[in-house]
């Protein structure tokens, strides 16, 4: 399988071999409750549709250290345990609403969707 992007010497190129300039946006999800911020209030697909419309082509997806060093907080607290452990019920409803799909995943299969 080809992959859109690879390395020619020091810069990223295409499959055409043109050089690609990367313009990325930050989605931060590295803070409590370890889940991306704004799929509470937006599905996840309208906001990879906005930061496309943006003009970005890639983004930084902030990693939440917990969830690599604290293995029972990746596998076995959900997306709406964790916002129910800060009180966060607008929150829970945001995403009942926004994103039902990811409520009740772990937090690190929840991490995964976004990839």
């Amino acid at each position: 399988m080809a992959y859109p992007l690879s390395t020619s010497s020091r810069w990223i190129v295409n499959e055409n071999g043109q050089r690609v300039k990367l313009t990325c946006a930050n989605w931060p999800s590295h803070l409590q409750p370890v889940v991306a911020e704004g799929l509470s209030k937006q599905p996840v697909d309208a906001v990879a549709k906005k930061i496309v419309e943006m003009g970005f082509n890639c983004v930084r997806l902030t990693w939440p250290l917990d969830l690599m060093t604290n293995e029972t907080l990746a596998n076995n607290v959900t997306v709406r345990q964790s916002f129910q452990s800060f009180g966060l019920k607008d929150d829970i409803v945001g995403f009942q609403t926004n994103n039902p799909s990811i409520i009740d995943l772990s937090l690190i299969e929840a991490f995964k969707v976004l990839l």
